[in-house]
């Protein structure tokens, strides 16, 4: 019977279980391209404060609601795509 397990002995043995990270496909790299051309965009718009934030008037502002839209769109698009992702692997 073996003796007691050993923190030497966790060190020295190889890992059970592989984590490893897969190589992203075409598509979710066009898919994290939109998300941060999309983000890229937003980041033009100014922010004032102490807290760095977007001001009301350029938030109610048609170009800002476009390219939020525009970003949350691609991100919606990415998170279904990661989990879709999961769900098969």
């Amino acid at each position: 019977m073996a003796g007691p397990c050993t923190s030497h002995d966790r060190l020295t043995r190889p890992a059970t279980m592989r984590y490893g990270r897969s190589q992203p496909t075409p598509e979710t790299l066009a898919i994290e391209a939109r998300v941060k051309a999309a983000g890229e965009v937003l980041k033009t718009f100014p922010k004032t404060g102490p807290f760095n934030l977007t001001p009301e008037t350029v938030r109610h502002s048609a170009e800002y609601r476009m390219a939020k839209a525009a970003y949350d769109a691609a991100f919606t698009a990415l998170r279904a795509h990661n989990a879709a992702r999961l769900a098969r692997d």
